[in-house]
């Protein structure tokens, strides 16, 4: 694994409140959809009960669901067919990238976010766009994307931080959708599939088994992952099912990192992970202000993201429906955690459904839990998600005409290692974010809003 992070200064990057620029991206993002990220066709379903609220002039926040890069982009042509456009809550790296990218992110509605900690700009700002209703704001309260298209994760606090804020703030009405999106493949991906797992494979110094079934080989090849994290960091491979060998080493590394805390942490594995993330980036940005090295601090911290990596796997999820799609996001995953890169396996298409409206002052108010709303929000994100699946992929749906030149190899490197073709498009959540600053719960997805000129419930691109 490689080092992920490196102190930069944290420099908040306001929303960019006029539509001009929004405007003029129209015509380019159908290409920038399919070539990046692989996606042909975008169906919705649902976009009354988001136009109703428009016309209610509420305070609007749109919450799907996070499993993929494309899903900002495909929530900026959802409101394009609605003739509306949207702000968005991108991580703070995504800036980084490059100032072209900056700006580019900026002028169609993005603006950015820390994590870990409070950033009370965004936080600001967040209330802001709710309170004024000028747009919608995208968020996505997972915080992080999954590459289970099918659950929805865990939900940060973000949302229900926002939602107090606004409602002291004003007295017009303060809705959340929950918005569900599910990708379905054109065409048929196992011959890709196999070709990748051959790849994958080949990586470990085996012998590709192209007539072994799939999912037999997925889990060996992240058996081998698993095992190679053991030996680094346990001395010796481990027995046991899979999941619990993950959970054991999770627990390992953990514990090893919590030895060096002065106070007791609590709680999951998840909010461990966050506690101690947390207290690392206030560390580590304190020694940069000193111009400090701090090799302990980063090595924990990718550790930590190891610990990230690992909680996000499921097994079960892969062996109790192992549908195309959820091998393909088992195998994305597995190149992710390994080669830190995202290509698409083959030509999609998304499904969007729009939830109906959770009036948030009334939850808050009608409950004396803290989570309430975050609850309400997260059953609400499922039940859709839950409808999408049943449905089933649209029958008028056709492959593309020509295939996809691009791929996510260029062959084998030195010692047979497969060589891949670096892409821009990071990971944006789950890593710190190649940066190390003081950010704030509900981490966006990538920010990257695309924007289609057309008003059909399911278009091509």
């Amino acid at each position: 694994m490689h080092s992920r992070y490196f102190v930069k200064p944290y420099e908040f990057v306001p929303p960019y409140r006029k539509k001009l620029w929004s405007h003029l991206a129209r015509p380019f993002v159908g290409h920038f959809l399919r070539r990046s990220f692989g996606v042909h066709y975008v169906a919705t379903s649902g976009e009354h009960h988001l136009q109703s609220s428009i016309d209610r002039g509420a305070g609007i926040l749109l919450a799907p669901n996070h499993c993929r890069m494309a899903d900002p982009a495909v929530m900026g042509r959802v409101g394009l067919m609605m003739h509306r456009y949207f702000y968005y809550v991108a991580s703070f790296h995504l800036f980084q990238r490059s100032r072209f990218n900056a700006w580019r992110i900026n002028r169609l509605g993005a603006f950015s976010v820390l994590r870990d900690a409070p950033d009370l700009n965004a936080v600001r700002a967040c209330t802001d766009l709710v309170t004024e209703a000028d747009r919608p704001l995208v968020i996505f309260p997972e915080g992080t994307y999954y590459r289970q298209n099918d659950r929805v994760g865990p939900l940060q606090g973000g949302v229900t931080l926002i939602c107090r804020r606004a409602v002291k703030r004003t007295v017009r009405p303060l809705l959340i959708h929950p918005v569900a999106i599910k990708y379905w493949f054109l065409d048929d991906p196992r011959p890709a599939l196999t070709e990748r797992l051959g790849l994958l494979e080949r990586a470990f110094g085996w012998r590709a088994q192209p007539r072994l079934d799939p999912i037999e080989r997925l889990q060996r090849t992240y058996l081998g992952f698993v095992t190679l994290q053991e030996i680094e960091h346990m001395g010796q491979p481990q027995s046991g099912d899979l999941n619990g060998r993950m959970l054991a080493l999770i627990e390992f590394l953990l514990r090893r990192i919590e030895a060096t805390e002065k106070k007791p942490v609590n709680g999951s594995h998840a909010e461990r992970i966050h506690q101690l993330r947390q207290s690392r980036v206030y560390r580590l940005a304190e020694l940069a202000d000193r111009k400090t090295d701090h090799p302990q601090l980063c090595r924990e911290l990718d550790d930590l993201y190891l610990c990230q990596l690992l909680l996000a796997q499921s097994q079960d999820y892969l062996l109790e429906c192992p549908t195309d799609e959820r091998m393909a996001e088992t195998l994305q995953r597995i190149e992710e955690d390994l080669f830190d890169i995202e290509d698409a396996v083959a030509p999609m298409g998304a499904v969007v459904q729009i939830g109906e409206a959770i009036d948030a002052r009334e939850t808050l108010a009608n409950s004396w839990s803290p989570g309430a709303l975050t609850n309400t929000v997260r059953s609400s994100m499922q039940r859709l998600l839950d409808e999408v699946v049943r449905q089933g992929r649209p029958p008028h749906w056709k492959p593309p005409r020509r295939k996809e030149k691009r791929s996510a190899t260029h062959g084998t490197g030195h010692n047979g290692v497969p060589t891949f073709r670096r892409r821009s498009h990071r990971r944006p959540d789950r890593r710190l974010g190649n940066h190390v600053t003081l950010p704030f719960e509900p981490q966006s997805g990538d920010g990257t809003g695309g924007f289609f000129p057309s008003s059909d419930r399911s278009v091509g691109v």
